[in-house]
């Protein structure tokens, strides 16, 4: 990459050793920072067919401010990188502030065949003010790619891995399914929930409904609230009373990202770790990553709305397991 220029450049080499230019991607796409971190792969596409996709990092100039990752889909001949549209065109990955540098793991075996990476999950803004210690900041659950056709053209999706199911306790918190009114109160009798969890929630008949919002409550006057706004196609968190937001002014922020809905259908699914939310809805199409700082404790979701609700199809809650247990001190 070079940075300034806003550019990608593309050499060949028989042996590893001896390099030769032979193209450059750009400026294209988001410009309004310097160019990091590229990964060129191809992806599949969920109806059939492959795709060159290429992903270029930039700071600043992301959609929620600072960092943020963009990709091209396109052809590659070896040589040069023709992307798909208009060199104008940007598209994210992630709608969040707290998703960069994301890079992908090469020689997964043709058996196996997917493309999975991970992300820096913090933001140049306040990366060296988040209040922890003795580390900051984390990255994100290794995520599966691929591509989806949609009437404005191909969609990156991600999808957390399925090994991350072995993360899962048993006996999930299950609602089958009713009115918005009941999965409300189903939600506020199961108020006493475990830091780490997988939640899925899929709403029906959401077209021409009220905006309607998912919150996370952890100690007195905390929430962290994403709300679906039907009539504008959007999905909206704000981490404002999240817990800690003082450490920086850009952390205390809410952000938008766009939803495409499809038959009046929303599907939910998205990780809660200690400090982090990871959203990822209608199966993966629309991504938002956000640190949080809440108290640390119990927490609870909560179902609200002003106005015409969806009905909720279903809500299945997992308690997680931490991936990795505190080493102990040597005797």
């Amino acid at each position: 990459a070079l940075p300034n220029e806003k550019k990608i450049n593309f050499y060949t080499s028989s042996d590893l050793k001896q390099w030769k230019y032979v193209s450059e991607f750009g400026p294209a796409g988001a410009t309004g920072g310097q160019w990091e971190c590229p990964d060129l792969f191809t992806l599949p596409v969920e109806d059939g067919g492959r795709k060159w996709v290429l992903i270029v990092n930039i700071n600043p100039g992301g959609p929620a401010g600072g960092s943020g990752t963009q990709y091209f889909t396109g052809k590659f001949d070896g040589k040069h990188f023709v992307a798909d549209g208009a060199v104008k065109d940007i598209h994210w990955a992630d709608y969040g502030p707290d998703f960069y540098a994301a890079v992908s793991w090469n020689d997964v075996p043709n058996s196996d065949g997917r493309r999975v990476w991970i992300g820096w999950m913090s933001n140049w803004l306040y990366g060296q003010d988040v209040p922890t210690s003795p580390w900051r900041s984390a990255m994100t659950v290794p995520r599966e790619l691929m591509l989806r056709r949609t009437p404005d053209g191909l969609r990156l999706v991600q999808k957390p891995v399925t090994e991350l199911k072995k993360l899962r306790l048993p006996s999930p918190l299950r609602f089958r399914g009713g009115t918005f009114a009941a999965a409300a109160r189903w939600l506020v009798a199961h108020n006493d929930l475990p830091q780490l969890l997988d939640v899925e929630m899929n709403f029906s008949r959401v077209t021409g409904k009220d905006p309607f919002t998912v919150n996370l409550q952890t100690a007195a006057g905390e929430r962290t609230s994403l709300t679906f706004d039907p009539t504008h196609n959007r999905l909206v968190l704000d981490r404002a009373r999240s817990g800690q937001t003082g450490f920086h002014r850009d952390f205390s922020t809410r952000h938008e990202a766009p939803l495409r809905i499809t038959n009046g259908d929303v599907a939910l699914r998205f990780l809660l770790d200690a400090s982090s939310i990871e959203i990822l809805a209608q199966g993966g199409e629309t991504s938002v990553t956000e640190l949080i700082f809440p108290t640390a404790g119990p927490r609870g979701l909560t179902l609200t709305s002003e106005g015409a609700t969806p009905n909720v199809t279903a809500i299945t809650i997992h308690a997680l397991t931490a991936a990795t247990q505190p080493s102990r001190p040597e005797r």
